[in-house]
């Protein structure tokens, strides 16, 4: 890890809970019955969890439901970015000031969706994603139970082996079932 690197995720950390503590958003329960809008954040370095996504996105599009996809990539690997598939976007640290805060408008537009699900697919440690979580609006956050920084509104709890696919199996099967 690069020095550059390294200084924004400890300041970023260090500065996250504070940044978080000025955002308003209106908490509500969603499924796929009442949900317009879906945020999906990736980490699109994994190739499951691209994968994952990209069915996802599948998923919700054959329900009607919009879906806009925020998959984090290294800053090498940005220019080679995949752009078949709609409503896909990447980002990279460099998208994220020497604070770990964004500054790229990408993902400060990201952040201000009003989404009515957020859908948090990152398994490993990743800051950025992190940050971009914590930041949203979104009425509901949803993500795995091991990555809980006190930022989601559903947990899924999933014994070994995680994977990003089982992790959209089981919000499938949540987000199907439970009625609002």
């Amino acid at each position: 890890m690069g020095l550059n690197k390294f200084i924004k995720i400890k300041l970023g950390k260090l500065t996250l809970k504070g940044s978080t503590r000025y955002i308003v958003r209106k908490k509500e329960f969603n499924n796929f019955e009442t949900a317009k809008i879906v945020g999906i954040i990736f980490d699109a370095t994994q190739t499951d969890q691209y994968t994952s996504a990209r069915f996802l996105s599948n998923y919700l599009n054959e329900k009607k439901i919009k879906c806009r996809c925020l998959g984090f990539l290294k800053p090498q690997d940005i220019t080679e970015a995949p752009s078949t598939f709609s409503g896909f976007a990447f980002v990279s640290e460099k998208d994220f000031n020497i604070f770990g805060k964004p500054n790229n408008s990408l993902v400060l537009d990201y952040c201000k969706i009003d989404f009515d699900i957020l859908i948090d697919l990152h398994i490993k440690e990743n800051y950025f994603i992190e940050a971009v979580l914590a930041l949203s609006v979104a009425k509901m956050k949803i993500g795995l139970k091991n990555n809980d920084k006190g930022y989601y509104d559903l947990m899924i709890d999933l014994n070994e082996p995680i994977t990003s696919e089982r992790m959209v199996e089981q919000i499938k099967i949540y987000l199907n079932k439970i009625k609002a």
